[in-house]
């Protein structure tokens, strides 16, 4: 059970999962509560019993519980996965009013809470990792920081966030990599920076155009390519235009595949307020680039 198929690293790696296993040992299907199906694509479908569109209309939707609850039982489900807090309310409704009570497993990609509405989340949420057999944390420092707030669950393990080494590996050739910088101006000479992360407040952007603005002010001679796209969009847009960043500064858009934005960058920088353990941090060490980030 995922929130959505959008461009996000919780959505990308249940994507990743859902491919790489082994379907001679298990029969997997994927409910997804949003109709958001950015990442559909890259999910093999082939061999999967079942994807539903769970068409959620209200915060609560009893008509998608119902619907869930219905699949638990057809398709004799044993394990429920939840990825982050929305689909965990989900299932546990759904297991509560199903038929055939399967286990059920949180993976958690949070850790400090970001904004009142995701700490009101995190509360109301709270009772419901009681109900989880395994709670899944994706790094050492995530469970130690849930633990000392006193999160339970009936028991946790971590298990590494991790990506396909071999999906990323720079191909490209220095051909290939100039169309992408001719794309946006760059010249041989320019110095690139890249930022692969949704377009959202608590990935501090702004920071990174600060940053940009003393080294341009310095007459250093570098150019920024930001990877993705969010509601943040118009925020930093008008930061760009006020630090007189406009010839030194492209948004790109969402990208369906990120890999040839990265390898035309010189390094790579994460400038988040929260994060855990990255995969956009671990996509672009594969992609063998230097990163710059906050110590999260």
């Amino acid at each position: 059970m995922v929130n959505s198929l959008c461009f996000g690293g919780a959505e990308k790696h249940v994507v990743g999962l859902i491919n790489g296993l082994n379907k001679n040992k298990f029969d997997v299907s994927l409910g997804y509560l949003k109709n958001d199906t950015s990442l559909i694509s890259q999910l093999d479908t082939s061999e999967m019993i079942r994807v539903i569109d769970c068409n959620v209309k209200s915060k609560i939707d009893f008509k998608a519980i119902k619907n869930i609850t219905n699949c638990i039982d057809e398709l004799n489900i044993d394990i429920i996965v939840s990825i982050n807090q929305y689909p965990l309310t989900y299932s546990v409704l759904s297991r509560i009013f199903s038929i055939n009570k399967p286990k059920m497993v949180e993976i958690l990609h949070s850790t400090a809470m970001y904004g009142l509405k995701r700490k009101l989340m995190m509360l109301f949420n709270r009772p419901l990792f009681l109900f989880q057999d395994k709670l899944v944390y994706v790094c050492e420092s995530q469970s130690q920081y849930w633990k000392k707030k006193s999160l339970l669950a009936k028991s946790d393990i971590v298990i590494h966030n991790g990506i396909d080494i071999d999906y990323f590996t720079d191909r490209w050739t220095d051909a290939e990599k100039d169309q992408i910088r001719d794309k946006y101006d760059i010249k041989p000479c320019d110095y690139v920076v890249g930022i692969c992360a949704a377009l959202r407040p608590e990935k501090s952007h702004g920071i990174l155009l600060e940053a940009l603005k003393i080294l341009k002010d310095e007459n250093v001679t570098i150019k920024c390519l930001m990877i993705g796209d969010g509601v943040e969009r118009n925020n930093i847009e008008n930061n760009i235009k006020r630090l007189g960043l406009e010839d030194s500064v492209f948004i790109t858009g969402l990208k369906s595949d990120v890999r040839p934005y990265v390898v035309a960058c010189d390094i790579m920088t994460l400038i988040s307020e929260t994060e855990t353990f990255s995969l956009a941090v671990l996509e672009a060490l594969s992609l063998k680039k230097p990163m710059i980030l906050t110590n999260v």
